[in-house]
């Protein structure tokens, strides 16, 4: 007659017991990793895109006007119509890009994020905007951009700037319990660069993926 082995409870409990302790392991590793991917990304894109922006202000004598329509934030223009204006893109009418990238960090609306709030929206698309556009603002003074308060304070004179939520998935954050000393709820947004995101401090850390240019 023959024998018949099977694996005992216990047995079957150390080899579950196992396999959970590997998963514990690897999916934070795994997360981790898509994060860095994404990072590498977005700064690809953002080489692309700056490279994109300077041939046009060559062509044109002055950078992309940023683009609202259709509500979309602080975007780079595709071109095109808006009413009975035709607006001038990156797209349109001269393919200095051939798509518009999305931040692969979109796509998401945090209840905590103050830019997130009606008239922006600023979600799947990289947050672009130029000193030329932000000085004629209602909400804006001239000079404003190089002030200690504006995002082209500590960045060499800069005339534009491409932002990327980052993997904390907010342009700033409403509450500011815990952030360093001078952090303020439009900090990220308005110092960029100051406050921009660094992995040194933490893969999931605060502040926007940023490029300045020229």
């Amino acid at each position: 007659m023959k024998k018949h082995f099977a694996f005992t409870l216990i047995e079957l409990l150390i080899v579950v017991a196992i396999i959970a302790i590997l998963a514990a392991i690897a999916v934070p590793n795994f997360l981790e990793a898509q994060t860095r991917s994404k990072v590498s990304r977005t700064r690809a894109d953002m080489r692309s895109v700056a490279v994109a922006i300077e041939s046009y202000a060559v062509d044109h004598s002055k950078y992309p006007w940023p683009s609202r329509a259709p509500n979309p934030g602080f975007a780079l223009p595709t071109g095109g119509y808006i009413g009975s204006v035709f607006l001038s893109g990156m797209t349109t009418p001269l393919s200095y890009l051939t798509s518009l990238p999305k931040d692969p960090f979109g796509g998401k609306k945090m209840a905590d994020d103050p830019y997130h709030g009606a008239g922006f929206n600023t979600t799947f698309e990289y947050w672009y905007w130029t000193q030329a556009y932000v000085e004629v603002q209602t909400w804006s003074t001239p000079g404003w951009w190089n002030t200690p308060l504006g995002p082209g304070y500590d960045t060499n004179s800069a005339k534009w700037i491409l932002m990327s939520q980052g993997p904390d998935l907010h342009w700033s954050h409403s509450n500011v319990s815990g952030a360093p000393a001078g952090f303020t709820a439009v900090a990220e947004v308005d110092n960029p660069n100051k406050w921009a995101y660094d992995s040194t401090n933490g893969t999931l850390s605060w502040g926007n993926i940023i490029r300045f240019g020229p």
